[in-house]
């Protein structure tokens, strides 16, 4: 019950957050954290569904099958981007598409794993993590 009437504000919170945002022309920032915590809740809510929550923890199991398999993945690409920094040229050293574009790829890996720098960069970039919310 409780997770219907929270369904339910968010639901209302999105709906004056996206009247809101038609309108301004520039992009909402707004509508995007309230986007990403609808689509968290979301996924919450549904893991407990059959077959279709249950498909989605398969999917999320079967990329990353250990928890600090992924903090261990970004700390081998850390190693290997600063034993082979030096040896690349200018353009190398810069990611060519995704949220880093143009950035350099040996301080965007140092701040993906301090996890202080990593919240505060995300929420200094919120536009950039939150291309999958364009409206």
């Amino acid at each position: 019950m409780l997770s219907i009437i929270i369904l339910g504000a968010i639901v209302f919170a999105l709906g004056g957050v996206a009247k809101k945002s038609k309108d301004d022309d520039d992009e909402d920032i707004m509508l995007k954290l309230a986007l990403y915590e609808a689509n968290m809740i979301y996924m919450e809510v549904t893991e407990f569904v059959p077959i279709v929550g249950w498909y989605g923890v398969a999917q999320r199991f079967m990329q990353y099958p250990f928890a600090s398999q992924k903090t261990a993945e970004d700390i081998l690409k850390l190693l290997w981007t600063t034993f082979n920094y030096p040896l690349w040229d200018d353009e190398k050293r810069k990611y060519q598409g995704g949220v880093h574009y143009k950035q350099d790829k040996l301080l965007s890996q140092l701040k993906k794993n301090t996890p202080v720098l990593r919240e505060f960069y995300k929420w200094q970039n919120i536009p950039a993590y939150t291309n999958y919310y364009r409206m």
